[in-house]
């Protein structure tokens, strides 16, 4: 087999950040990790070669990314029979209020109804405030959710709220999945 694959969508780059940081956990237990932009696969990508396939991407606007949304639903046999998870990365993670959480669960569960995918492992993680990278609507727009949550409405930089730990539980969380031969 050909180890782990990591497959993500990212707009303003703290997916991306995360696939890192979750790609470094896994191969420091001794695996194997390929990670792959949705926007860029091979076209001779063939996921059943793969032990486990992970999948990630941020929640924009309530919505997640086309290019995941297609690739999920194109494959989702092959995910369905593979060794699955799925993360989110959304801002909205950052509050804990039950609300919020429940947005959140609703925004994962249309995702997966919509796809038909079925991962063993989910979770979401809350992303940053990437102000500087943001254009002028999106900076406004951010800033005025950041006030009203009780988040830095410092434009000036970017803030990030990823809890790492969190990050290093999911990681560790799939690890165990794979190690279960029933997991499949």
């Amino acid at each position: 087999m050909a180890g782990i694959l990591i497959i993500y969508s990212t707009s303003t780059g703290q997916t991306a950040k995360i696939v890192d940081h979750l790609a470094r956990r896994i191969r420091d237990q001794g695996h194997t990790v390929e990670c792959l932009d949705v926007r860029n696969l091979p076209m001779d990508l063939r996921l059943q070669t793969y032990d486990g396939i992970i999948i990630g991407a941020p929640i924009r606007m309530m919505k997640f990314p086309r290019p995941i949304i297609r690739f999920a639903k194109l494959n989702r046999g092959v995910l369905n029979e593979a060794r699955g998870a799925f993360f989110a990365v959304c801002m909205a993670a950052a509050d804990t209020r039950p609300e919020a959480q429940e947005q959140i669960r609703e925004w994962v569960g249309t995702f997966l109804r919509e796809t038909g995918w079925s991962p063993k492992v989910q979770a979401v993680f809350a992303g940053a405030l990437m102000y500087t990278k943001y254009n002028f609507i999106t900076r406004l727009v951010m800033k005025r959710i950041s006030a009203s949550e009780g988040r830095s409405t410092d434009t000036s930089r970017d803030h990030e709220y990823t809890d790492w730990e969190v990050v290093a539980r999911f990681a560790d969380e799939y690890l165990a999945l794979l190690a279960r031969p029933e997991a499949v």
